[in-house]
């Protein structure tokens, strides 16, 4: 992180007020080191981009493709965090230091305890705001996701992992719902446009009925058919084992009055096609079976490994309310 002198500099230089308390460190990301600055003009986060990014022209072709990516975002209207604009420019500079600005927004995100049906129409609202920006048809282009769960199951045992007799007991729908996965995704419309490809309850920060959407880092486009039925399920307690029908009618319904998306398809390929959970619990078993790593690491690897699996297994459960509401 930077010295407090470079922080006194940035506000000095763009005439942002004088620092009243110490720079806050924010959690940190593969790209960015944040932190809140707190002055006499107001709140504000520094989004510090690591200095090894410029030596990569893959990661600054994502830094040009982000920033128009705001750009679109703010012309639709949708309510985001995003980066303050200097003549014209998002990415600031001082001293070969390059970095965002943002005003802070005093926001948290909610738990699944506290969503009701004005959050999730809203939250449905801006997701489609997001889909309309770019909607196109395009090339059908899946690849099957092929992981050897079987092979897993086994590591897991030979390393008696306290997770292997989960997995064991579970092996059978993982296998079946991966496979239905990989030939749904074969039947869904080949639709793109920007997604935001991470829009859960924690990418959202709300102060009463005010609200901003964070973390743009994993915009790119995917097919809106999945991320609408993701992060519905999101938001009705589908992620959290405690499905709620009538939010997630709600998110959906409020969804397709503001979409252009065509509703009169085969959900049930739409709905299995989601292998995300199967991708992220191979990750984690991955994590979990390697050697060298702290006993914290391999922890939290083991707890997110059963999470997936319960994850994947109560998507199997709830399937039918969901298509029947879908369909309604």
């Amino acid at each position: 992180m930077e010295t407090k002198a470079f922080f006194v500099d940035l506000l000095n230089r763009y005439d942002l007020g004088e620092l009243i308390d110490d720079p806050v460190m924010l959690p940190e990301t593969f790209l960015y080191e944040s932190c809140r600055l707190s002055t006499s003009s107001g709140n504000y986060v520094v989004k510090l981009i690591e200095k090894s990014v410029f030596k990569e022209e893959s990661v600054l072709k994502f830094l040009e493709k982000e920033s128009r990516i705001y750009d679109l975002f703010c012309k639709a209207g949708v309510c985001a965090v995003y980066p303050i604009a200097y003549d014209g420019r998002k990415m600031l500079e001082i001293d070969g230091r390059y970095f965002y600005l943002t005003e802070w927004f005093d926001g948290l995100p909610l738990g699944i305890d506290d969503v009701t049906g004005f959050h999730c129409e809203k939250a449905a609202e801006q997701l489609a705001r997001i889909h309309n920006i770019d909607l196109k048809e395009t090339k059908r282009t899946y690849m099957p996701l092929k992981i050897d769960f079987d092979h897993y199951a086994k590591q897991c045992a030979d390393e008696k992992l306290p997770i292997s007799e989960l997995l064991y007991d579970y092996l059978d729908l993982i296998k079946e719902t991966l496979c239905r996965g990989n030939q749904a995704a074969k039947s869904i419309p080949s639709i793109h446009s920007l997604c935001h490809n991470d829009y859960d309850l924690k990418n959202v920060l709300w102060n009463n009925e005010q609200f901003r959407i964070i973390d743009l880092e994993a915009v790119d486009y995917s097919n809106p058919y999945q991320e609408i039925v993701n992060s519905a399920l999101a938001w009705s307690g589908g992620d959290d084992f405690c499905f709620n029908e009538k939010l997630f009618y709600t998110y959906l319904s409020t969804y397709f009055k503001n979409s252009r998306l065509d509703p009169k398809i085969n959900w049930a390929d739409v709905y299995d096609s989601n292998t995300s959970r199967h991708a992220w619990l191979e990750h984690n078993l991955k994590n979990a079976l390697k050697h060298g790593i702290s006993k914290e690491e391999k922890e939290t690897a083991v707890f997110e490994i059963n999470k997936a699996i319960n994850r994947i297994v109560y998507s199997k459960k709830i399937r039918e309310k969901a298509l029947n509401l879908i369909r309604c």
